[in-house]
């Protein structure tokens, strides 16, 4: 894979999403799709080396996947049907499974794939890109980095 193509991935540094959970194969399918929407889509902070930023987003992808598979059976189950069928959409746009795309065609092909009017995958998008914005922002390298001290307590501004 060309480094200059896929600048801001996880694969360019060898890190792959290892699947510490029993999750099986429908899981793992899973897993890396949250995995690549995550690479794709994570926000770029500046004072993040490029190598904590792809440990970042591993660690981000695991809490997204994480939530998602600790939703009831009732919603995880279409949960998982629409991400697979989400993976294996791009292979009619682009040939490829959507997790072994570049970040670029990935970013690309979430676009589309949001105002598509027959399948819903807007709705899978928001709540994976929701709960990954919530991870990321709340990781403490990256609360560090935008300058965000966790404070407890009473506030002082009413003293």
């Amino acid at each position: 894979m060309n480094e200059t193509e896929n600048k801001h991935s996880v694969q360019s540094f060898g890190i792959e999403p290892q699947m510490n959970i029993q999750t099986g194969i429908v899981g793992r399918r899973v897993e890396r799709m949250v995995w690549a929407a995550v690479d794709a889509e994570l926000p770029y902070v500046a004072s993040i080396a490029e190598e904590d930023r792809s440990r970042i987003a591993l660690e981000v992808s695991k809490s997204v996947f994480e939530r998602m598979r600790l939703m009831p059976f009732f919603l995880r189950v279409p949960c998982y049907l629409l991400a697979i069928a989400f993976d294996m959409s791009s292979l009619l746009v682009c040939g490829k499974l959507f997790s072994n795309l570049d970040s670029d065609r990935r970013r690309t092909h979430m676009q589309i794939a949001r105002r598509w009017p027959i399948v819903r995958f807007g709705e899978l998008l928001k709540l994976t890109l929701s709960l990954m914005l919530l991870y990321y922002f709340d990781h403490p390298r990256v609360r560090h980095a935008i300058g965000y001290e966790w404070r407890t307590g009473v506030s002082e501004v009413g003293r």
